[in-house]
């Protein structure tokens, strides 16, 4: 942006934090954190005019927040028009650009792609059209979280026809991953 230099750092912590530093002084002891290391993972940033994007999980679901270079907090940016569940799968910008551009992906919906102003305004730009995406609404998704043996809360979802009774008689496939500041996303596989 113009008047600061953003940074993703995983120093402080694996999920990371956004450091701010002013371009009036670049040296890495100024830097301020805009958005603390927290339970959250800080996935990517982009710049754009006169801040930056920030892609976020919260406990595997996607959220943006946008930094800017006239506020010190970070503004929550509106994803109710998003899919439920969706996960920021990608995220695209240009320092002097007036919008930045990003993917979406859920465990029930293709790849969506969404633009963004500077205002926060988001709007749909493109769709996958798969023809595979039919038949959809008869899936559940449940949401949980499991203790960890060190105490650490891991989101834990369920992606089950709503017809399924969960009485651990169905077969089950069991994807799971989570360590060294990596973890999987929502992402859909229609032929499952």
């Amino acid at each position: 942006s113009n008047e600061n230099l953003w940074l993703l750092s995983r120093k402080n912590g694996p999920n990371g934090e956004v450091l701010r530093v002013a371009h009036s002084d670049l040296r890495m002891q100024k830097a301020e954190p805009a958005i603390p290391a927290s339970n959250d993972v800080l996935d990517s940033l982009v710049a754009f005019k006169g801040g930056v994007l920030v892609a976020e999980r919260a406990g595997g679901v996607g959220k943006l927040d946008w930094l800017s270079d006239s506020s010190p907090a970070p503004r929550a940016v509106d994803l109710r028009s998003l899919p439920t569940g969706s996960t920021i799968a990608m995220l695209v910008g240009d320092p002097g650009g007036e919008e930045a551009t990003f993917r979406t992906e859920s465990w029930t919906t293709p790849s969506v792609w969404w633009a963004i102003d500077v205002e926060g305004r988001v709007r749909e730009v493109a769709r996958d059209a798969s023809p595979a995406t039919r038949g959809f609404q008869d899936v559940a998704i449940e949401r949980d979280f499991c203790v960890s043996s060190d105490g650490t809360k891991v989101p834990l979802t369920v992606v089950h026809s709503k017809q399924t009774r969960r009485d651990g008689a169905r077969p089950t496939m069991m994807i799971a991953y989570g360590a060294y500041g990596m973890s999987y996303g929502p992402f859909f596989v229609p032929a499952w």
